[in-house]
């Protein structure tokens, strides 16, 4: 069958240096995941799958025909939009590489996040009993995998995302006493990214400047019209180079999620010189490593702000700037992507 798991052309495209990957993307594609298509274009041709939204019979069509094309699909995350891509890529021969990333095997049912914890595992246990080779960005994430997926132990590798850091060079503004968290801020972020907590710490801490940058939802942004201090910015979302001037001139980057699983805005962050402030996250702290001030069980947060803010004065910024472009550089991640994506083709 011309096409089919037995075609030479497969067989040599596996062998050869430019493998062919289809890109399974959504609209508007993540940061994130832009930076993996550009890692992985470097080393093989990418083709670009994009999602509607819904599965349609228009998709399950570009699946068949990406399948036809392609000698692998990728997909970042374990959710709807990588089910028909990992089902027809399977069937007819093909490999499904599967970047675990969050919510996706994340199962913390106290706060009714994650999707084995809203009862849903089937689909990410699913994903997961499929992929040729998963590649989970992080410690913690590789654990919530394997925890839902025992069986793709053999099948696992860590691989943490990576970040320009040459996109983060200093645009000579003065730094102040400012402190700055970013995100899309929706009413399941208000908590578990920790917005509730950055307004509160705001609150108390009338002197300092917090500003909350990213999109805000209609109704997250009213929430903080009834609570917010006067002290509390919103700018909403920045262009590339207003949040570099940003995160240059702040002191401290406040991340208090109760889960994430890499925390890439927080890296950019520090490769500004912007000091972390975290809670009893696993993922942030293996991001954040020694630079952290963690807010600790009978701490406020924003005693921990103050500690990091009076800490920041004397940081190595540059040492801190060098550990993570170089801990997550992309050359890095270019490295392991293409290991991932040479096992899946075994």
């Amino acid at each position: 069958m011309e096409g089919g798991p037995l075609d030479p052309r497969h067989r040599a495209a596996r062998m050869n240096d430019r493998p062919r990957i289809a890109f399974v993307d959504r609209e508007p594609p993540s940061g994130f995941m832009a930076v993996d298509r550009r890692c992985l274009e470097s080393r093989a041709e990418v083709e670009h799958l994009v999602y509607p939204g819904s599965i349609t019979p228009g998709f399950v069509r570009s699946c068949l025909a990406a399948a036809a094309r392609n000698d692998l699909v990728y997909a970042f995350f374990a959710s709807e939009h990588a089910l028909v891509p990992a089902l027809v890529f399977k069937a007819t021969g093909r490999r499904f590489l599967l970047v675990p990333a969050g919510y996706d095997y994340a199962n913390v049912p106290e706060h009714h996040y994650g999707l084995a914890a809203r009862g849903r595992a089937w689909l990410p246990k699913l994903l997961g009993r499929l992929c040729d080779e998963a590649l989970p960005i992080s410690q913690q994430t590789m654990w919530e995998f394997l925890d839902l997926v025992p069986s793709a132990a053999p099948r696992t590798m860590l691989g943490y995302l990576g970040v320009d850091a040459t996109a983060w060079e200093d645009p000579g503004v003065a730094r102040d006493d400012v402190v700055v968290t970013l995100g899309y801020i929706d009413d399941e972020a208000w908590s578990r990214k920790g917005i509730d907590r950055f307004v509160a710490a705001a609150a108390d801490d009338p002197t300092r400047r917090y500003v909350l940058a990213g999109r805000i939802t209609p109704e997250v942004s009213a929430r903080i019209d009834a609570i917010g201090p006067a002290n509390l910015e919103r700018p909403g979302r920045l262009d590339h180079e207003e949040l570099r001037r940003l995160f240059w001139g702040a002191q401290v980057y406040a991340q208090l999620s109760w889960h994430e699983t890499f925390g890439v805005a927080m890296a950019e962050a520090m490769l500004c010189g912007c000091v972390p402030v975290v809670r009893a996250s696993m993922a942030l702290h293996e991001v954040a490593g020694p630079w952290a001030v963690t807010v600790e069980a009978s701490e406020r947060d924003v005693d921990a702000i103050a500690r990091a803010a009076r800490s920041a004065v004397g940081v190595d910024r540059a040492a801190m700037r060098d550990d993570i472009a170089e801990r997550f550089s992309l050359e890095r991640r270019e490295q392991v992507l293409a290991a991932a994506v040479t096992e899946a083709l075994r």
